[in-house]
């Protein structure tokens, strides 16, 4: 418990008055709990509240824009993976030993170049 010599340094919720003894319980200047930020300038507490909702808002709205952002992201990683995947198909399917048509296997040929991120060969360039 917080007891105040001088109460008259906090001020009423409702009129911003200041307080005196017989403001609070059995005219006994005590608070038991926190005591929460006097702002002695009107314009001033109406200020903080309008920057508090202002803020608050824009919280709000960074968490839904963040949460759509991960959203379209986990589906761009979806199509990454599923990408990745099917390369690793068409590259273990030339470890096979199959007949395939001709222009089968020289799309597979560029696959496995693909997959194996050799685009630009450094030996064609020396």
């Amino acid at each position: 418990m917080i007891e105040f010599k001088e109460p008259s340094i906090l001020r009423s919720k409702l009129n911003f008055e200041p307080l005196t003894e017989s403001s609070f319980r059995q005219n006994q200047p005590f608070v038991s709990g926190p005591v929460p930020a006097q702002v002695y300038d009107k314009a001033l507490a109406e200020m903080t509240v309008k920057s508090t909702k202002t803020a608050t808002e824009t919280i709000q709205i960074f968490t839904v824009s963040n949460f759509l952002l991960m959203s379209l992201l986990t589906i761009a990683m979806q199509q990454l993976w599923g990408t990745v995947r099917a390369l690793q198909v068409m590259l273990v399917s030339t470890l096979v030993v199959f007949t395939v048509p001709s222009n089968l296997s020289l799309f597979l040929q560029v696959c496995v170049e693909f997959a194996n991120m050799d685009i630009f060969s450094a030996q064609n360039y020396i």
